[in-house]
């Protein structure tokens, strides 16, 4: 089943993350974002990601699932965007 997939934080963690993903499914696709346009850039040269995501609330309308895998203090800040519409499970 094709899954469309949204990492936030493109760096060590988003993108070892990515990596998984498409090895252990590669039907699903997956949409990156980060706040850093070099760290995008290259995930999406590198084929870790399928699509690059113009803002955080874009790509997490279109994604079935979100993973952030930005610093805690960043992701504190994500989260005030994408919980009060998403179900979050942890």
């Amino acid at each position: 089943m094709k899954k469309r997939i949204l990492i936030v934080g493109l760096g060590l963690i988003g993108s070892s993350l990515a990596l998984c993903i498409k090895k252990g499914h590669p039907s699903s696709e997956i949409i990156g974002f980060d706040n850093q346009a070099e760290a995008t850039e290259f995930a999406k040269k590198t084929g870790l990601i399928d699509e690059i995501a113009e803002s955080l609330t874009s790509g997490a309308r279109r994604a079935e699932i979100i993973f952030l895998c930005s610093p805690v203090k960043a992701t504190l800040v994500q989260q005030m965007w994408v919980v009060p519409r998403w179900k979050l499970i942890s």
